[in-house]
């Protein structure tokens, strides 16, 4: 585990090093940074609502085709009881 701790701990700074060395300067290694979390941040939340808006267009015609029978119900092999 030491080993591999310290493999990845190298692996970071030798990525920022190099990076530093391309774009000049720790400042436009911060900029550089924080664009890309920020892309990595917005193509997630990009994925989290396109699997909720599929959820959601999914779930509308199920539910209209059987009204006491939800999606988990087929997963689970339960019944919801109607009221």
């Amino acid at each position: 585990m030491i080993v591999v701790g310290s493999m990845i701990g190298s692996g970071i700074f030798i990525v920022s090093a190099d990076i530093t060395r391309n774009v000049g300067s720790a400042g436009w290694l911060i900029l550089v940074t924080l664009v890309v979390r920020g892309m990595a941040a917005a193509e997630v939340g990009i994925a989290l609502l396109l699997i909720s808006a599929g959820a959601f267009l999914i779930g509308i015609p199920w539910t209209i085709q059987s009204p006491n029978a939800g999606p988990h119900d087929l997963l689970s092999g339960t019944r919801v009881v109607p009221r």
